[in-house]
Order: C-alpha cells, then sequence, then structure tokens
C-alpha cells in the first residue's frame, strides 16, 4: 500500500512538472473595434522580465480571423495564413527570419487560386509559377 502511494505521488509530481514546464503565452490586444473588441491579438512569452513576441492573431469587423502567424527573434517565422472576411483562404506561405521561403499560394476571394510558386533564398522566386483567373482558368506559367 504505501509503495503504490509513493508510485502514485511520484506519478502526480511529475505531470505537475511537466505542466509548469510547458511554454505559457500571455494574450495582448493591441487594437479595437468600436464595440471595444480586440482587431489584433499578440501572444507573449513571459521569461523572468522578458517578453519574447511569439504569435499574431488579426480580425476583419466580422470578427472572423483575417491574419495567423507566428514569430521567432521578432521575425515571421513557419506559416503564415490569411484569410478574406468571407472565411475563405487568402494566402498561405512560410517565412524564415522574416522572409518568404518555400511554397506559397494565393487565392481569389471565390476560393479559386489565384497564383502559386516556390521562394527561394532571399525571397527569390524559384521554379515554375503559375497564375490563374477568377474562374481557375490557368492564364500564364512562368518559370524562374
Amino acid at each position: 500500500m504505501k509503495r503504490t502511494f509513493l508510485i502514485f505521488t511520484g506519478l502526480i509530481f511529475s505531470m505537475l512538472l511537466l505542466i509548469s514546464c510547458e511554454e505559457k503565452l500571455t494574450a495582448v490586444a493591441t487594437n479595437y473595434f468600436d464595440d471595444g473588441t480586440p482587431q489584433q491579438v499578440l501572444y507573449y512569452s513571459i521569461k523572468g522580465n522578458d517578453s519574447i513576441l511569439m504569435k499574431r492573431l488579426d480580425y476583419h469587423p466580422n470578427r472572423t480571423v483575417s491574419i495567423e502567424g507566428s514569430y521567432k527573434n521578432g521575425e515571421r517565422e513557419g506559416e503564415w495564413k490569411s484569410w478574406y472576411e468571407n472565411g475563405n483562404l487568402w494566402s498561405v506561405g512560410n517565412f524564415k527570419n522574416g522572409l518568404s521561403v518555400g511554397k506559397t499560394a494565393v487565392y481569389h476571394e471565390n476560393g479559386n487560386l489565384y497564383y502559386s510558386g516556390t521562394y527561394g533564398d532571399q525571397e527569390k522566386r524559384i521554379g515554375t509559377w503559375k497564375f490563374y483567373d477568377i474562374d481557375g482558368n490557368l492564364l500564364e506559367t512562368i518559370a524562374y
């Protein structure tokens, strides 16, 4: 019985330790709509006296998300997405050190692809980029 209690206590202590080690983000609304709801919310990691910007969420007037992305060392990092007010995806792309890198896609408001391509170093377009009209018809293909 005593051994079971010690094992159980050890498991609980381990779980509490893991939970307390999780990074907690503090949300700060920076802009507001007239009714007081947030237009932009920035998420910070607070460590001692330091605050590190980690994430950003912007909202349309109808309160749907307009932009979402993460930061690393104050620069855009990882996947960023933006949406039209109707909820359709506007764009998706990846960033490293604040610069576009990898595959990117931009859409018309009706949801059809507008263009897609890939960024290499220093935001240089590489490979094949394709451009479409609002009805989804291929307009142009450019090889970089």
